[in-house]
């Protein structure tokens, strides 16, 4: 069984993003999730001041 590990990326974080932008403000972090596997993928969760938004990507990979 297949699990959509991009769902919560896609869909949730922008949704609770979308519904409470300050209080995501206020946690200050930013996480890259890097998923294994052949449904996996990196993603990059911001929320932070600069966010909040959650961007499928490695954003090491887009300074270089």
């Amino acid at each position: 069984m297949s699990v959509d590990v991009q769902h919560p990326f896609d869909t949730k974080f922008p949704d609770a993003f979308a519904r409470h932008p300050d209080e995501a403000k206020v946690l200050d972090v930013v996480y890259v999730v890097r998923i294994t596997g052949d449904v996996g993928g990196t993603w990059q969760v911001n929320a932070s001041p600069a966010g909040p938004q959650a961007t499928k990507g490695d954003p090491a990979a887009r300074r270089r």
